[in-house]
């Protein structure tokens, strides 16, 4: 039996592997496909530059053109790739590698501090409203995540800044509203569903205290379904990282991914939305991964 169970989890994660492969690839083509057909892909600011001649403008022109025919670009990309080399910025006229290695430590850190900021309060609220059912707990985090979700992201990154929250703190705390306003509907319902158990039901009976009743018997019970969800929470807030970054000056991958948008800068929208998309597939990995070790130990 233990080698066919070794053989299994080879498979499953080569599936996992080969699909994050298709994933990426198909988010990379889509973005240069947007890019390409959105109006106004020919022109870039160089080619407005009052100093350029002509005929620089005209090899400008051609350059822009021959980049756009993605039936070639795409797999001179992806040979490029292949060697170790993600290509030079057309606008910014930088190697994009430099350009991610320098921000990506940015994002990432107010991604982990948001996530975990986010996801303790709505676990806080849940457990709070789970042990006292009858006093409002409950009503006043519903009230806070249907606030939290209403409220779009560049409004909230502008309220930090009008109360003065500036800096690397204030994308943690709007990406830890964001992501508060996400989980907590659904630790909440997750908790009363697993309190209504038999198991429960009958601890309760044998009169377990309230707080090791939601403790030992809830959130043990609940654990592996509140870590999957971390996924959807990731999602949620690696979206919003475009607008927070942009709107309070963090000069993170999100900014990078607005400007290369902005710009029509293929090798740079191609190389962003491929970090950012493996960042939110490994996250979903690793959830579902400790979800299988909690089930399975």
């Amino acid at each position: 039996m233990e080698p066919r169970t070794e053989s299994e989890a080879r498979k499953n994660w080569t599936r996992r592997l080969l699909r994050l492969a298709a994933t990426l690839l198909f988010a990379g083509l889509l973005a240069a496909t947007l890019a390409r057909f959105a109006p106004g892909y020919d022109f870039d600011e160089d080619q407005l530059d009052s100093r350029r001649s002509e005929e620089s403008r005209a090899r400008l022109r051609a350059a822009r053109s021959a980049e756009g025919n993605l039936a070639e670009f795409f797999p001179l990309f992806l040979a490029g790739l292949a060697r170790g080399e993600w290509g030079q910025s057309q606008s910014l006229h930088r190697p994009v590698r430099e350009l991610i290695s320098e921000r990506a430590a940015l994002t990432t850190g107010g991604l982990a501090a948001g996530l975990a900021l986010g996801w303790t309060a709505a676990l806080l609220a849940g457990l709070t409203a789970a042990r006292y059912r009858h006093s409002g707990a409950a009503a006043w985090g519903t009230a806070a995540s249907v606030l939290a979700q209403c409220v779009p992201a560049g409004l909230c990154a502008f309220l930090m800044l009008a109360a003065g929250v500036r800096g690397q703190w204030a994308l943690a705390f709007c990406l830890a509203a964001i992501v508060f306003g996400r989980l907590f509907p659904y630790f909440l319902n997750l908790l009363e569903t697993v309190r209504r158990k038999p198991a429960v039901v009958m601890a309760r009976a044998k009169g377990v205290g309230p707080w090791r009743l939601v403790l030992h018997h809830v959130l043990r019970v609940s654990a592996p379904q509140m870590l999957s969800l971390t996924s959807v929470a990731a999602a949620a807030a690696i979206s919003a990282c475009v607008p927070l970054e942009m709107i309070l000056d963090q000069p993170g991958l999100g900014q990078l991914a607005w400007q290369a948008a902005i710009a029509r800068d293929l090798p740079l929208l191609v190389m962003v939305t491929w970090i950012l998309g493996a960042v939110l597939m490994v996250l979903s990995a690793c959830a579902d991964g400790t979800v299988e070790g909690l089930r399975n130990p």
